[in-house]
């Protein structure tokens, strides 16, 4: 363990979790294309011993959006589709300042929605949302103690932080447990989402489905209000979902990306492949700043 990362014992705020309620009841939410039958396949075998309250939620395949004459230039293959739902038969107003972002792209940012409006609707005070190519570290499945870890005023807590310069800097040399969410910290692979902040966003961008649960229309133009010039990377999952929110993410290590399946872009394999390496050897030379113990609900 690493000495001065973890809060004194005796430390411990509720978030929403509490003794009447099993951890292992957890709810967690996946996100997952239909068509996506492995990956479905997978996911479930490496949740199985950790949760029993296993939501799927059908991603939106944003492919079909895409002109026959770009698909061949698509860093990936796209297989016949199934029955899904598809990012053209959702109305979605983008700001100027996203206009370029990718249809994938943006189909992933309203599965993300589509998976907090969900969890909203089925009454959680709390939930783990996860992309369905997200594989937790052997004997690191989260536990109520990590979050009675966190600061007392978050929104939003992301397990998983894709490699580039900023990830690679707090794995590497962290200055705590927690962090604030920042601009070039990517991947919404996993993430705990408390109810007030799904209530948030439902309202923010999806006006009227908290209260009715249908979607006439998403509407992204407030990324634009929350952002000092051009957002970074656009209208992508991490923009969208942790910006107006109070988001941490976690420099200890629970999940990894299957970069084998990811699939909204081929470099982010060689990322994903970078970020395991990285949290191979740190957690060789280091070992874990968070000891996980078996404690069944928050203080």
């Amino acid at each position: 363990m690493r000495a001065g990362l973890v809060r004194p014992p005796g430390h411990t705020r509720a978030h929403g979790w509490h003794s009447s309620g099993p951890w292992e009841q957890l709810p967690v939410y996946v996100i997952s294309l239909p068509r996506s039958t492995e990956r479905w396949l997978n996911i479930t075998a490496r949740l199985r011993a950790h949760t029993s309250h296993l939501t799927f939620v059908s991603a939106v395949d944003g492919t079909v959006a895409i002109p026959p004459e770009q698909m061949a230039a698509l860093p990936y293959s796209v297989p016949p589709n199934a029955n899904i739902l598809e990012l053209r038969d959702i109305n979605v107003t983008l700001p100027p300042c996203c206009q370029d972002t990718w249809p994938t792209q943006l189909a992933c940012v309203v599965s993300h929605l589509l998976a907090v409006k969900q969890a909203y609707l089925d009454g959680h005070e709390l939930a783990l949302v996860l992309e369905d190519d997200m594989m937790v570290l052997e004997g690191r499945w989260p536990t109520p103690a990590l979050l009675n870890s966190a600061p007392s005023d978050w929104d939003a807590l992301l397990l998983y932080m894709l490699g580039d310069e900023v990830a690679d800097r707090l794995y590497s040399d962290p200055p705590g447990l927690w962090v604030p969410w920042q601009p070039r910290i990517w991947s919404a692979g996993a993430y705990f989402i408390r109810r007030s902040a799904m209530r948030r966003l439902l309202d923010l961008y999806m006006p009227g489905a908290s209260s009715t649960g249908m979607i006439a229309a998403i509407d992204m133009t407030p990324v634009e209000s929350n952002w000092e010039g051009r957002p970074i990377g656009g209208c992508v999952s991490e923009n969208v979902l942790f910006t107006p929110i109070q988001a941490f993410v976690t420099t200890d290590f629970f999940f990894v990306e299957t970069a084998s399946e990811s699939t909204l872009n081929s470099e982010h394999r060689v990322q994903h492949d970078g970020t395991r390496e990285l949290v191979s050897q740190l957690i060789r030379e280091r070992g874990f700043y968070f000891p996980l113990t078996n404690v069944s609900s928050l203080a």
